[in-house]
């Protein structure tokens, strides 16, 4: 059989050159050993046998064998695939090897790999940020799914997406980061490179060992038959959820700022094979000052979208406190409408989940840092914590919502923050345990079924 041309294309040139490429099964390509028993050969591979640059893109000539050869992507350099490479997208594997540019300055967001059009609520597209954010973005059916920042470093890094039974798992050098809900197919072609709407400068990437599978092929000593959690999305909002392994067991929604992230894991573990965690870390979209009752308010769809995945029996709410009541994000809240929206907030939540019982995390301090690098909860901020701390009290009570306070946790634990650390907002391993036992006690007086009272603690 004869070898096909697949071509590194401009934006301008892809849909015309697109039209003569055939699909076909490249033979003689190097195998891959994805497990002891077995080797599977890929349906498609970057090698020196396939003639895949044209016009003003060169090959990188620093590569070291064949075997690494290297082709360069950014905003203009793209390497056009069809559609019909991935089958029914049912199952299918990509991988690559790509590292970051060498560059100082911060550049524009580029796709690493894509099959999404940007009007179809369809395919995935993987996107990353360069520093200072580094991070990666997995886009699903339209809707951003997952967010994993410190991605890549300054070595080749081998990210691996696999798609099985339309659910997309994605690895960073063989190490399982997320999988994703359900992407639905489709009929865009296969695209490496390519750039977000940006007036940031352009940066290159070299890629090099692109192998694509016509099946689902896991990195070696991956399980993928242990329960992970798994991210959805949707309008204005992206949530981790448990898989459902007895649905006569309670379900528990953690909805929270960063601070969430280091005690939702004590959450679940505390309550493993009596309830089922979700969580939803940034509790949204900014919506203070605004109508959060209308039907069209981001806020409100993100939460319809949210509980469209319950019903939920408790949830444990921090409307991203930290994020949106400190000086560097003063306008997002101002303190004349905060009594109003969060009054509002909260009823919409009763009106959507009428029979969820709902319980308020309060927002945690903010430390300085002395000249000696230890550190102290003497910041101004703190004050502007405090009076919107109580303001919210008085709102919960008024509703009659539980409202646990992790303050006096923290300021017990302020000894555990490193000399020199300059992260003044979040705690540490046990200190987040800690606050995960407050919540817990709520939780369980929250909870009356004889399947947790059974089991508890």
């Amino acid at each position: 059989m004869d070898t096909p041309n697949f071509t590194l294309l401009s934006p301008t040139q892809a849909p015309m050159k697109l039209h003569s490429l055939l699909f076909a099964i490249l033979l003689g390509c190097t195998s891959t050993c994805i497990t002891q028993a077995e080797q599977i050969v890929p349906i498609w591979q970057l090698n020196r046998d396939t003639a895949d640059v044209t016009n003003d893109v060169t090959e990188n000539q620093s590569q070291t064998s064949d075997e690494h050869r290297e082709v360069s992507i950014d905003a203009e350099r793209i390497l056009t695939l069809p559609s019909q490479i991935l089958g029914s997208q049912t199952d299918f594997t990509i991988e690559f090897e790509i590292k970051r540019p060498n560059q100082t300055v911060p550049g524009h967001a580029v796709v690493l790999a894509s099959n999404a059009s940007h009007d179809a609520e369809n395919g995935f597209r993987l996107i990353y940020h360069p520093p200072p954010y580094n991070a990666a973005w997995v886009m699903c059916n339209g809707y951003r799914t997952v967010e994993k920042r410190g991605f890549l470093n300054s070595k080749f890094n081998t990210i691996t997406l696999v798609a099985h039974n339309k659910q997309m798992s994605i690895f960073l050098n063989g190490l399982i980061l997320a999988v994703t809900n359900e992407v639905s197919p489709s009929d865009t072609p296969l695209q490496f490179g390519g750039a977000l709407h940006d007036t940031r400068p352009p940066q290159t990437y070299p890629l090099r060992n692109i192998r694509i599978y016509d099946r689902a092929i896991f990195p070696t000593d991956f399980d993928p038959s242990l329960k992970r959690m798994r991210n959805y999305s949707g309008d204005q909002y992206m949530i981790q959820r448990a898989p459902i392994e007895n649905e006569l067991l309670p379900r528990i929604l953690v909805v929270g700022d960063s601070i969430s992230m280091g005690y939702r894991g004590f959450i679940t573990d505390h309550f493993a094979g009596r309830a089922h965690v979700d969580y939803w870390v940034g509790s949204g979209v900014e919506w203070y000052g605004n109508d959060i009752r209308a039907k069209d308010a981001k806020a409100a769809i993100a939460w319809r979208g949210v509980l469209s995945h319950g019903p939920y029996d408790v949830i444990t709410w921090n409307a991203m406190t930290l994020h949106w009541w400190n000086s560097q994000h003063e306008v997002r809240c101002p303190v004349d409408t905060l009594e109003r929206n969060i009054d509002d907030a909260a009823g919409l939540l009763e009106e959507l989940a009428p029979e969820t019982k709902v319980i308020w995390v309060r927002c945690t301090p903010i430390r300085s840092i002395r000249p000696d690098g230890s550190h102290t909860l003497n910041n101004p901020d703190n004050e502007r914590v405090k009076r919107y701390n109580a303001i919210v009290d008085d709102v919960m009570r008024k509703r009659g919502i539980p409202i646990v306070d992790l303050n006096p946790v923290a300021s017990d634990q302020l000894h555990t923050i490193a000399t020199g650390s300059q992260d003044t907002l979040h705690w540490g391993r046990e200190t987040s345990q800690m606050f995960a036992n407050k919540i817990i006690v709520e939780i369980e007086n929250a909870i009356t079924e004889p399947t947790l009272a059974t089991g508890a603690n």
